[in-house]
């Protein structure tokens, strides 16, 4: 078995994983839409919601920080070289 072959085994079995519970929690607030309910199933996930949010984070910021250098680094050579907006690098 190769290593893409593994990898493709372990994004599929957390994708399932992910859309049951989704599929879940869609489920019991639609048919229990209490707030009990609520109360449960936000207790219930909080570990699955932090995990999420961790994951997008470390993305999340060097996207960010991505954006913020590539826009000084554009307006740095535009001082220095007088360069049109017109005339933007190709990246």
């Amino acid at each position: 078995m190769e290593p893409q072959d593994d990898r493709r085994a372990m994004y599929a079995y957390f994708g399932v994983l992910a859309a049951f519970k989704l599929f879940t929690l869609v489920a019991i607030l639609l048919y229990m839409s209490s707030w009990n309910a609520i109360v449960f199933v936000v207790a219930n996930h909080v570990l699955w919601i932090t995990v999420g949010a961790i994951l997008i984070a470390g993305p999340a910021t060097f996207w960010g920080r991505l954006v913020r250098v590539r826009s000084r680094r554009r307006q740095l050579l535009a001082e220095e070289w007088r360069v049109e907006e017109s005339h933007k690098a190709s990246h």
